[in-house]
């Protein structure tokens, strides 16, 4: 069942093109322990989540392999990006070149300062050791509209088109799958339906069913033994991923909302390289979740396909990332490609690891896997899409929606509220705070957010409507 409607898919191994002008990436962190609260919802995964500590690994913190992961990513930024691209980026941490941002979590963090470290050796002084390159925060929790616009200016919109899908869409999905619920409940020795009701309001259903098969997840790319069989982690996982998509993105609005300023950066960042603007940069980096990732699928219409166990739903392993290459092509190089001509071209490359830790590529040390080729499913016969065309797709989509200013600041939420009317309708859906709680959120978040819309307008807007002086060769 394709939860993604992109219609084409990778095609090959990617190789190095000399052309690169520009790069924004958006990476998902490395693997982790669970969240804490899984030990409340899921006691009869204890004996797992110990082994966490056992390694020394903190609730939802990154593990040792997740940082190898997250390395590895950045040994194959620095092979694809300074080695083989010269005069790209330099073979040293120039902030005037590259800047990386991460989400306000320790383990975005954590995933930022290894993937630099992968991407840049020490200098003179610190030669044996990788450099600890800097990550800043892009906004503090609750802020972050660029990768996080979910829990930030979208959060009260969101959590009501979460809700009205749990109590249609979401109902109907659950009694579908009971026996895969059933099965939970039997490992978690509880009843996950009623977790809102036994952690006292911290975790309803939907987000217990996303947290428990993330341990299950997490587990299995730990190589931990299991306390499930592959039928039960395999089921587990497809509902999951099913869920994810349908609580988050099964709106166009939301494809739109929860990209938030994210591709209004990504044209920002190629504009001021084409237009050589000294604030810019070449490349820019945010470190952040997999739903910023699911968004952005959505968003420009591709579909993640990795043969691997737990993800065949077009889910997508922990560091996967996603390069967006701008790239200028002269005519040699545009022929090379069956480009009709020359010009600026963006170019879609997505990296994750192999199916296993252990799976290493012949080449340099610690490389997982290689980055493929992946079209867009609005331009599907190329792996190179002309800008003006990319730059379209932006523009029409965000006309079509509404930007998320439009989607979660300047509409009245209040008027979508929608409450479970049953007893059953409540244990399918994340059951809200009280109405009294979300008429607080909703006025502070229009208090602190109503004097960034001219901000964020100016973000989503001025990239669209001109090139700021760029003319197509």
């Amino acid at each position: 069942g394709g939860m993604v409607t992109g219609a084409v898919l990778l095609l090959c191994a990617i190789g190095g093109e000399a052309a690169i002008r520009s790069v924004v990436f958006a990476s998902r962190h490395g693997t982790r322990a669970p969240n804490p609260i899984v030990g409340e919802i899921c006691p009869g995964l204890l004996p797992t989540l110990k082994r966490y500590s056992d390694i020394g690994i903190a609730p939802a913190g990154v593990t040792g392999n997740g940082l190898r992961e997250m390395y590895g990513v950045g040994v194959f930024a620095q092979a694809r990006y300074i080695t083989s691209e010269t005069g790209f980026l330099s073979n040293y941490w120039d902030p005037r070149e590259i800047r990386m941002v991460a989400a306000a979590e320790d383990r975005t963090l954590q995933s930022g300062s290894a993937f630099g470290q992968g991407m840049y050796g020490g200098p003179v002084g610190f030669t044996g050791y990788r450099e600890p390159v800097p990550v800043s925060l892009w906004a503090v929790k609750g802020e972050d509209n660029l990768g996080e616009a979910r829990k930030a200016a979208c959060k009260q919109r969101l959590k009501i088109d979460t809700q009205n899908w749990d109590i249609t869409e979401g109902k109907t999905m659950y009694h579908k799958h009971s026996a895969t619920v059933h099965a939970l409940n039997d490992l978690c020795k509880t009843d996950i339906r009623e977790s809102f009701t036994y952690t006292n309001g911290k975790e309803n259903f939907g987000d217990a069913v996303k947290d428990i098969t993330d341990a299950m997840m997490f587990s299995v790319r730990e190589n931990f033994p299991l306390q499930f069989n592959t039928s039960l982690y395999e089921d587990s996982r497809r509902l999951a991923l099913r869920q994810l998509y349908g609580r988050l993105l099964s709106k166009p609005e939301q494809h739109t909302y929860m990209v938030g300023e994210f591709p209004g950066k990504i044209l920002k960042t190629f504009n001021d390289v084409l237009n050589n603007d000294p604030r810019g940069v070449k490349m820019f980096g945010y470190h952040g979740h997999r739903e910023l990732l699911y968004a952005l699928a959505k968003f420009f219409d591709i579909s993640f396909e990795f043969d691997m166990a737990g993800f065949q739903e077009h889910g997508i392993p922990s560091a996967t990332t996603l390069f967006f290459e701008l790239h200028d092509l002269n005519s040699t190089e545009a022929k090379t490609n069956d480009l009709s001509d020359a010009g600026m071209y963006v170019r879609l490359v997505v990296y994750a690891p192999c199916k296993k830790l252990t799976d290493l590529e012949k080449g340099p040390a610690e490389v997982f896997c290689k980055g493929i080729g992946y079209r867009f499913g609005f331009h599907p016969h190329s792996d190179f899409v002309p800008y003006d065309t990319f730059v379209g797709h932006i523009t029409n989509t965000i006309k079509r929606t509404g930007s998320y200013v439009d989607l979660c600041i300047n509409q009245d939420l209040h008027a979508k509220q929608s409450t479970p009317h049953s007893k059953t309708a409540a244990a399918a859906a994340p059951s809200a705070e009280s109405v009294s709680v979300m008429k607080k959120v909703f006025t502070i978040g229009v208090y602190v957010l109503v004097p960034l819309i001219l901000v964020a307008l100016g973000i989503l807007v001025s990239p669209y409507i001109r090139r700021c002086g760029y003319t197509s060769v």
